[in-house]
């Protein structure tokens, strides 16, 4: 019989979308554009901390992005980020 508990999710989170994009860019999973006020926080997939790993290294190293791969990923992060705005919030 298995007594270990279920995993959790482990998540990261940033206020920077270009942290986002660079995450994303690494094959990190969005799991939520969570509201604050009129902005967004990027709620990331921290499972065997890849997002901590790619943060530190987007933060302290010279990473290298293909020019494309930004370009697109940051439309698509934005695209996102405003059709968040259209949805209307939960005020309970």
């Amino acid at each position: 019989m298995n007594t270990q508990p279920p995993l959790q999710t482990q998540t990261s989170i940033t206020r920077s979308i270009w942290a986002g994009v660079y995450l994303i860019t690494q094959g990190v999973p969005l799991l939520e554009l969570r509201p604050e006020g009129n902005r967004r926080i990027f709620v990331f997939d921290n499972t065997g901390k890849q997002a901590e790993i790619s943060l530190d290294t987007f933060y302290t190293d010279n990473p290298t992005v293909p020019v494309h791969s930004l370009s697109d990923t940051y439309r698509e992060l934005l695209a996102q980020v405003h059709a968040s705005r259209q949805l209307p919030e939960n005020k309970e």
